[in-house]
């Protein structure tokens, strides 16, 4: 064991004296501001293997490609901004451990207005997933996520190669490729490059704790 101090929950701006995030009624501080705040290394989240399968389904619906589909990042790596230890726990595994130490966690009450698509994905369409098939779906969902997550770090691996190798200039928010040997790349490298160097013209010009994962690939 280690003496860590563990902190939990999300404090409220006042109490930290930052900028508020104006997305919710009652406004919490963003993980990322949190952390600078409190230069910790890294923050562990609560997310549960429920909310990496609604995670998944929300991001086929919205058809945010592989990214969206390989769910939410587990966190590995000594580098890891934020860690995930309770992505492979049901959530009910998690309420039934906080009941038999008679916790009370905090519910957040947008979890269950409908009217939210990921609300509907955890009451409605989830269940109508199992009832219909005869299976629990949930563990299915984060195993293909796992999957798709290893094929997206290897074609990660492959752009970062492929901007090495078809970059010519870096300055300020420019960025000058060959493109002679941009083009001549498969396009699922291609289009990831170029992505790479918005990423990086973004970071080089101040946005280092949005960019900071994104950047890091290749420095």
């Amino acid at each position: 064991r280690e003496a860590i101090r563990f902190q939990a929950g999300s404090p409220p701006i006042a109490e930290l004296g930052l900028p508020p995030v104006a997305t919710h009624p009652v406004q919490f501080v963003k993980p990322d501001d949190f952390r600078a705040h409190e230069a910790r290394v890294c923050i562990a989240e609560g997310h549960t293997l429920d909310d990496q399968a609604e995670t998944v389904l929300l991001n086929l619906i919205r058809g945010s490609g592989l990214e969206g589909m390989a769910g939410i990042d587990p966190g590995p790596g000594e580098r890891a901004r934020i860690v995930q230890p309770l992505l492979d726990v049901a959530r009910d595994e998690v309420e039934a451990f906080c009941g038999a130490l008679h916790l009370r966690p905090r519910r957040d009450p947008m979890n269950e207005d409908r009217r939210y698509l990921r609300a509907a994905i955890r009451h409605e369409v989830l269940p109508v997933l199992e009832a219909k098939t005869g299976r629990g779906v949930t563990r299915s969902i984060v195993r293909t996520a796992d999957l798709l997550r290893a094929d997206r770090d290897e074609l990660n691996a492959a752009a970062v190669a492929g901007y090495q190798e078809t970059i010519e200039s870096e300055r300020g928010g420019e960025v000058r490729f060959d493109a002679r040997k941009l083009t001549a790349l498969p396009p699922p490298i291609a289009s990831r490059v170029i992505r790479l160097a918005v990423y990086d013209a973004l970071y080089r010009l101040g946005f280092r704790l949005f960019m900071e994962p994104e950047a890091e690939l290749w420095r």
